[in-house]
């Protein structure tokens, strides 16, 4: 019994350290983010993010002591989940979407990834097969955050500005403004919009009831519209009462 109570003691003991060392790496973003700026993804632009997955797969594959054990915990997953669906909930307020390239963003993300890896290594070296679906819906989702992490930092985002008839092998990117030549050309063969007049509806909210105006409503309403505004390209506007 005294054995047992050990084990307990040192479990909760434990418990508060990992998550104090969870805090204080993302305290760590933080100050990196204040001193440097935002996260920088091109550091791990390919191979480094090949070598990254190739150590992660290493970890999955250790036999885990004591120090993998807690960092591949249920409480540590937990833990970092929710996190991770905090700050998301944060990024969904923000009209920048800027909290996804920050340092503690980018730290949160990476101790998951090193949790999920740990989580499939043990479930897989003690296989049975009721651990199946645990392994393909971790495995799944570990997939996914190296696909939407580490796999994004490859990509680009362009801008090309190509008239009708013309061929370009070559765009702008987004966010440097330098030129970058694909590997490919693109041809604008034919290029046509049509506009279409807009028709200004009487809606009652409450009803639901919807007519489109005329001089005077069947609600009694009068209505005017004035400053009428609809140019080809521009979104149409009048000013009504």
């Amino acid at each position: 019994s005294s054995v047992m109570e050990r084990e307990g003691d040192s479990k909760q003991k434990a418990a508060p350290v990992k998550y104090t060392i969870i805090l204080a790496v993302i305290t760590a973003g933080v100050l990196l983010q204040i001193t440097t700026g935002q996260f920088p993804y091109e550091l791990i632009r390919f191979p480094v993010n090949l070598i990254i997955i190739m150590v992660l797969i290493t970890l999955a594959a250790l036999k885990q002591g004591k120090i993998l054990a807690i960092a591949g915990s249920l409480p540590v997953s937990v833990f970092l989940i929710a996190l991770i669906a905090i700050q998301s909930i944060v990024m969904g307020l923000m009209t920048d979407n800027s909290l996804k390239g920050s340092w503690p963003f980018a730290m949160t993300y990476f101790m998951l990834l090193i949790n999920l890896a740990l989580t499939v290594g043990r479930r897989a070296r003690s296989f049975r097969l009721q651990d199946t679906g645990f392994i393909l819906n971790h495995a799944g989702l570990f997939i996914l955050l190296i696909a939407s992490g580490l796999g994004a930092a490859d990509s680009r985002h362009l801008f090309m500005t190509i008239n009708e008839g013309e061929s370009l092998d070559y765009a702008e990117d987004y966010e440097t403004g330098d030129d970058f030549v694909l590997p490919f050309n693109i041809t604008l063969e034919d290029f046509s919009m049509e506009y279409y007049s807009p028709k200004f509806f009487l809606i009652d909210a409450k009803s639901g009831i919807m007519e489109q105006l005329a001089d005077e409503s069947s609600q009694g309403y009068k209505v005017t519209t004035d400053s009428l505004s609809d140019k080809a390209g521009f979104a149409p506007e009048a000013l009504i009462s």
